[in-house]
């Protein structure tokens, strides 16, 4: 097995994309070859594991380490040609690699996948499935899934408020995986509770509120512990209508951040000169309700329903969705 770490040189990466057009089901993107030749700015260490055979690359997988929090991991671009597979060298690596991930203080990998076959190659190496989600957790310390993003938010230390930045990504998938008993976490990016809808992605989730904020025209926040654990999030959106749209959500260990998180969105909503702040929440989210009126948001009448994405990975069958009804919370300004 060799070890590489971004930037690399471009021989190799010339490399790494020969082997992957051997491979049919994957396929590479210039995001993917910028990062690797370290040409965009980097808030994750990149770590590339492959396995030679008569001098070419066989196979290979990614894996990426938050910087911020260095025990948090995501694997990612596994790996191998056609004609080498069923001879455990992928087996062989991911045991490697593992060993090293441990040794450098690693606690958990998270990976996403919507292939059937590699589902059962991933419990096979290790990793538990989370429910309604494509997300794949293995925790290195010997904890279950459940037991690691428990333990996560517990002791974590106060939270500050701070611009949402891409470092936030990594360590933001423990908040975000975790069963919230909110449904929906935040309007303005689309992003529901897997205790009543599916992820049907796993790195687009964090893209979903981070999108929100990448023009002027948006914002997003983050509540951080001092040791970089992300306990909340929290979007603001202008509209059209000269009128800003907030939304949030936290850890339920931490519920004095959500305060902060919507602030910070009335904030950047005020700064512009808008003449009220609006939510849409789910009318079956009544304490949310209630945490809004708090701060001075009252019913202005009804908005597009919710849909809730109720696919039964189970079962194998898709059910109607579930629409739930909205209302609009507004705050003057």
């Amino acid at each position: 097995m060799e070890k590489f770490e971004a930037p690399i040189q471009q021989s190799l990466l010339q490399e790494l994309i020969e082997l992957w057009e051997t491979i049919p089901e994957l396929r590479t993107n210039e995001e993917w070859r910028r990062e690797l030749l370290g040409l965009e700015p980097s808030f994750n260490r990149i770590l590339i594991y492959i396995v030679r055979e008569g001098g070419r690359i066989v196979a290979m997988c990614q894996f990426y380490i938050s910087r911020r929090m260095p025990i948090l991991s995501e694997f990612s671009y596994p790996g191998t040609r056609p004609e080498c597979r069923g001879r455990g060298i992928a087996t062989r690596l991911w045991g490697a690699a593992i060993d090293d991930m441990k040794a450098m203080g690693v606690e958990a990998i998270f990976l996403g996948t919507f292939d059937r076959i590699a589902f059962r190659l991933y419990r096979r190496l290790g990793f538990s499935k989370l429910p309604a989600s494509l997300t794949f957790v293995q925790a290195l310390n010997g904890l279950s899934a459940e037991e690691f993003l428990a333990d996560w938010f517990r002791d974590a230390g106060p939270a500050t408020l701070s611009s949402g930045n891409p470092g936030d990504q990594l360590p933001s998938y423990p908040l975000i995986v975790s069963q919230h008993d909110w449904q929906v976490l935040d309007a303005n990016a689309g992003l529901m509770s897997t205790r009543y809808s599916l992820h049907r992605t796993f790195r687009g989730l964090y893209l979903k509120c981070a999108n929100v904020g990448n023009d002027e025209n948006g914002a997003r926040f983050s509540a951080t512990t001092s040791d970089g654990k992300v306990v909340g999030m929290s979007t603001a959106r202008l509209e059209d209508d000269g009128t800003c749209a907030v939304d949030g959500f936290v850890h339920h260990r931490y519920p004095d951040s959500w305060d902060d998180l919507i602030l910070a969105g009335i904030g950047f909503g005020g700064s512009r000169g808008v003449s009220a702040v609006h939510a849409r929440v789910s009318r079956e989210d009544i304490e949310k309700c209630q945490r809004f009126a708090a701060l001075g948001f009252r019913e202005s009448g009804s908005a597009p329903d919710f849909v809730l994405d109720c696919l039964q990975l189970n079962r194998q069958k898709e059910i109607e969705p579930i629409s739930v009804p909205a209302v609009k919370m507004e705050l003057k300004l």
